[in-house]
């Protein structure tokens, strides 16, 4: 086995591997759009449904503090504010919930060309450097541009994984708070 042999076969693997990820991401927007798309308009009508059922359960309660038309009894206000302030907080969670759904998936939507642009670098940085221990490109910076290339390339596309599983992991949050009873958040 040859020298050339040990950095062309690698570096070809790898190129290999980027014309696939090219390929699954040239639809990976079409894809997240057909299979989220509806999920978030539900989810964010049943979060809107829950919202205005918790609304009523939090006027019951106040007018329940409040006492009989009008007349107030500090009494119940020290004794049972725990009930409302957990309604509240139920509330502003089924709020920031539902405000939420169109900003991740807006967030999902923008990374395919993110993630093209990661893999195209990533090729010429792979190609470059193959280059440069190859000995066809001797100059020292041609190295340095294709380290660059590939370091930067690498820290995108992790940064692209990270915001893909934080993303869907919000989606699927409130999808499923959507869904589930009042008593198990």
């Amino acid at each position: 086995m040859t020298a050339a042999s040990l950095v062309i076969a690698p570096s070809l693997i790898l190129l290999l591997a980027i014309i696939g990820g090219l390929w699954k991401f040239a639809s990976f927007r079409g894809d997240i759009f057909e299979k989220w798309s509806s999920r978030t308009e539900l989810a964010k009508a049943g979060l809107s449904v829950k919202a205005v059922e918790e609304l009523r359960q939090i006027q019951r309660q106040i007018a329940e503090l409040m006492g009989a038309e009008g007349q107030f009894d500090p009494t119940k206000v020290i004794a049972e504010p725990a009930d409302l302030l957990s309604s509240v907080l139920y509330f502003k969670q089924l709020i920031d919930a539902r405000e939420g759904t169109n900003r991740w998936l807006s967030y999902l939507l923008r990374l395919d060309k993110i993630l093209i642009t990661s893999l195209i670098s990533l090729a010429i940085g792979v190609g470059l450097t193959a280059l440069c221990l190859l000995g066809s490109l001797a100059v020292w910076y041609w190295f340095a541009i294709a380290v660059f290339l590939d370091v930067t390339s690498l820290l995108m596309l992790g940064g692209c994984w990270i915001a893909y599983f934080i993303a869907m992991r919000r989606l699927s949050q409130a999808e499923t708070l959507s869904t589930m009873e009042r008593n198990t958040v």
